[in-house]
């Protein structure tokens, strides 16, 4: 491929040939190999730490997973009790329960898998951002930052926020395997069943998986060919529907309901939204927004807890942290919708962060925490989507000069990309065990339902904090 394409090649569905979406040979892949080593390298504390937090109910001391009852997870709730949360996660229990048979009871190999899992959904970062028609090198920064991001370790540190990591398959697979097949002359059984699987694998983890409905619609609105082979069309489309429907009738046995958890089910410890109503909830929802938005952009100070009183309530639309986060909210959505004709991939990567981004906003239903870090893994795809395309758009808008296109987009984003890369390092480090997060939420002013899981403290205090987006 020329280095030397055009901005409309760059962000033109048709700028590619079909055959650009396949990957390349792994092992010749300098890009995916890169990335990988980075993820890898800025997370690797993470195999040091110990049980935390949901990781005691939910692995350690699971009756479920002690004993591989793989029949009792595929037929309970994800807590395994009628009491608990309306949440359906057999896939991910099972993982728990099969590396218990296989290698025992300590933290340390359930932590590796974790590590090589975001390891592998960065790669698939980048494959998707190939498959979108992302230049090599907006797919590239893209990956590298989600490799890198420090919010993402909330996800990589807990055992359980091995959730987060399958659910984002679903996107980043789903994308790819989806444009892969519907660039194809025929339906493969190769990309149906990686497209099927992918799907599947997000969304018997976690709830947030099914974001990816969405986002490949308007991949398939703004990027396929639709003139092409109608085929591959109908393949792809009855593939989704029936494994989403599969997953669908399954949670309803299961649980008896479609819906998320009522709000009695949540306690306002966790979330101090329970019991306010709608205009309430909705004001805070757009502070929640901002404070996502900011930690994103500037990681310092992060927490392992943001329930009780970490973040304000908000009861007044004249609250700069409603008016401000909202501004900037619609400024986006009116720049994704402006974007879908001059730069539909720029609306693509904003499906690709409202669509998983709707179902923790606290808005439409409530969740069962006020904010998580962990909650924000499968959203940053999108943003980072947007970040590679917009950098590969100001280079190539600058013109040609004495350095290629990718070389100037790499010299521009090494120095941030090894600053995140060290933040994570670091951060990573203060995960090794409750009492160090036990501090680090007091020293954020973030101290409540998730620390008080913690067994730094008395048991008495503790109390769950979950839901569809927990």
């Amino acid at each position: 491929m020329s280095q030397n394409r055009t901005q409309q090649e760059i962000e033109t569905p048709g700028g590619r040939d079909a055959k650009a979406v396949l990957p390349k040979r792994l092992r010749n892949d300098l890009a995916a190999w890169t990335v990988a080593i980075i993820a890898l390298l800025a997370n690797a504390p993470v195999l040091f730490v110990d049980f935390v937090f949901d990781d005691h109910p939910i692995v350690e001391d699971s009756v479920r997973v002690n004993e591989v009852q793989l029949e009792k997870i595929w037929s309970t709730s994800y807590w395994g009790s009628s009491e608990r949360l309306n949440e359906y996660r057999p896939l991910v229990v099972s993982s728990y329960a099969v590396e218990r048979a296989l290698l025992g009871p300590a933290p340390g190999h359930y932590h590796a898998v974790n590590w090589l899992l975001h390891a592998l959904v960065t790669v698939s970062v980048l494959f998707a951002g190939r498959a979108i028609r992302l230049s090599e090198s907006a797919a590239a920064l893209a990956a590298a930052l989600f490799a890198v991001h420090p919010i993402h370790l909330d996800a990589i540190a807990p055992i359980v926020g091995r959730a987060e990591m399958l659910a984002a398959f679903a996107i980043t697979g789903g994308v790819y395997f989806w444009v892969r097949v519907r660039a194809a002359e025929s339906p493969s059984v190769g990309g149906l069943l990686g497209l099927g699987g992918c799907i599947a694998v997000g969304a018997f983890s976690k709830e947030s998986a099914l974001a990816a409905i969405p986002v490949i619609a308007v991949v398939e609105w703004l990027v396929v060919d639709r003139a092409g082979n109608r085929r591959t069309a109908f393949a792809a489309t009855a593939t989704v529907a029936i494994v989403v429907a599969a997953y669908l009738i399954t949670r309803v046995a299961v649980l008896g309901s479609l819906l998320p958890s009522s709000d009695a089910s949540f306690n306002s410890v966790a979330n101090p939204m329970v019991g306010e109503d709608l205009s309430v909830r909705l004001l805070t929802a757009s502070s929640i927004f901002g404070h996502y938005l900011r930690i994103f952009a500037w990681p310092n100070p992060l927490s392992p807890d943001y329930s009780f009183d970490s973040l304000p309530v908000i009861r007044a639309a004249t609250n700069p942290w409603f008016w401000l986060p909202f501004a900037i909210g619609a400024t986006l959505v009116v720049g994704a919708l402006a974007a879908i004709r001059r730069r539909p991939l720029l609306a693509v990567a904003a499906a690709a962060f409202f669509a998983p981004y709707s179902i923790v906003a606290n808005s439409a239903f409530l969740i069962g925490t006020m904010l998580a870090e962990r909650l924000f893994y499968l959203p940053s795809i999108g943003i980072c989507w947007a970040i590679g395309l917009a950098l590969a758009a100001l280079v190539a808008r600058a013109g040609e000069g004495r350095f290629s296109s990718n070389q100037r987009i790499l010299a521009i984003s090494a120095i941030p990309i090894a600053v995140l890369g060290s933040m994570s390092f670091e951060r990573a480090q203060e995960w090794q065990n409750e009492e160090l997060l036990y501090h680090e939420a007091l020293q954020t002013r973030a101290c409540g339902s998730r620390s008080a899981r913690s067994r730094s403290v008395p048991a008495a205090t503790r109390s769950v904090s979950s839901g569809w987006g927990g």
